[in-house]
């Protein structure tokens, strides 16, 4: 009587884990293709711009010029004085997402693939965001472009895919403060993509004959098979503090 009790309870237990298992395995296939379909949603393959053969050329400082003893000017004789570089990105604030970070200036890495193609890839910092430097500063024409991770090393971009257009973006560079506001955000596919996509891709952190902040991290928050792009245009400074106790 008491085996077969055991072997009931046995056969019960038996049953609910596999009835269990087979619900795990439904709740990650739903999970899974949850995911699928999220990506194929937000994956949107934009125009990519096109400045091949732009040049940006440094403003010349002109010196001023001096007054002679009859009181005519004549400009001051020999070399101009070296123009101060523009200061490098120190900080990011972006209030939509609850985000103030420390920006430090990165560089990049060159491979050989195959033992024939020399690839360069951008350096990456933890717990900060990164300035590519060979990106234009904040207040001169060109592209100015920060990455950072979205899932290691503190995650500072984990967000980046939830701002829309109109968030308000804030660069500090030296004793200065530049305002931006996002113009739109897209997610691109890196992984898998072919190679005509991927140097599209990489047209969106190239040099541009426009003034602009663009903004890059890896989608999705479970991986890094895409790119989220965040392109951002400067706009009159209100003057506002943007630290706003963000974090």
């Amino acid at each position: 009587m008491l085996r077969r009790v055991v072997n009931r309870l046995l056969a019960r237990l038996g049953t609910l884990l596999i009835l269990f298992g087979l619900g795990l395995v439904a709740f990650g296939g739903s999970v899974q293709v949850a995911r699928v379909w999220r990506l194929a949603h937000a994956e949107r393959q934009a125009e990519p711009p096109s400045f091949a053969g732009t040049i940006r050329v440094a403003p010349r400082v002109q010196a001023p010029p001096t007054a002679t003893p009859e009181g005519q000017a004549t400009a001051t004789t020999g070399p101009s004085p070296t123009p101060t570089p523009p200061p490098r990105p120190e900080r990011i604030v972006i209030p939509a997402i609850k985000l103030d970070r420390r920006v430090v200036e990165i560089g990049w890495t060159t491979e050989l693939v195959d033992n024939a193609t020399l690839r360069r890839e951008w350096e990456t910092v933890a717990h900060a965001a990164g300035f590519h430097r060979e990106s234009a500063p904040p207040g001169v024409a060109g592209n100015t472009v920060i990455s950072g991770h979205n899932n290691i090393d503190g995650a500072v971009f984990k967000e980046l895919h939830r701002l829309d257009a109109g968030d308000r973006v804030v660069v500090y560079a030296g004793q200065q403060r530049h305002a931006y506001e996002v113009e739109r955000t897209f997610i691109v596919r890196e992984e898998g993509a072919s190679e005509a996509d991927r140097i599209a891709n990489g047209l969106w952190i190239g040099d541009t004959p426009d003034e602009r902040l663009t903004l890059v991290t890896c989608y999705p928050p479970w991986g890094n098979t895409h790119r989220v792009i965040v392109i951002a245009r400067p706009v009159r400074d209100d003057g506002q503090d943007a630290s706003e106790g963000v974090r």
